[in-house]
């Protein structure tokens, strides 16, 4: 996905300019963008190290994004972190292998959709999902704190 963002110095004030770049990369205002002194990534947690650019409002967004059994395969490789096995996912959920292959559809879906998101959380190799630890904590504590 390709986003331009046009101006004219002449009319447009420098805010303006940077809200819409701010917007372009899946933030909600230019302080969430830019990182504070003390490391903050913008999502609270203040700690930006492990999390590839996933910010609590980009997971927010790519959460709401996804279908509810999507949901459930989220927060299952979350919990299951670093390594989680699709056999052990099903399980957890409680979805069939059609129900789950279907419902993996919708993180495609959501990443396509999600301004700033590139990637999904997670990587897959042959029936193993890996999550690094501090995605994991952020999904968990995004979906949690939205009653995801």
């Amino acid at each position: 996905m390709q986003i331009t963002v046009s101006f004219d110095p002449e009319v447009d004030y420098a805010e303006d300019v940077a809200e819409r770049v701010a917007w372009a990369y899946g933030y909600q205002s230019v302080e969430d963008l830019l990182p504070s002194e003390d490391g903050d990534d913008g999502d609270g947690n203040g700690d930006s190290g492990g999390l590839d650019g996933w910010t609590a409002t980009k997971m927010k967004k790519f959460a709401l994004a996804l279908k509810p059994t999507a949901r459930k395969v989220l927060r299952a490789i979350a919990e299951g972190a670093p390594e989680t096995t699709v056999e052990s996912i099903q399980s957890t959920t409680g979805l069939e292998p059609s129900a789950f292959a279907g419902s993996m559809s919708s993180f495609g879906y959501a990443v396509n959709n999600t301004r700033g998101v590139r990637d999904k959380p997670y990587t897959k190799n042959g029936q193993v999902y890996s999550m690094t630890a501090p995605i994991a904590e952020l999904v968990l504590r995004v979906l949690d704190d939205n009653g995801l």
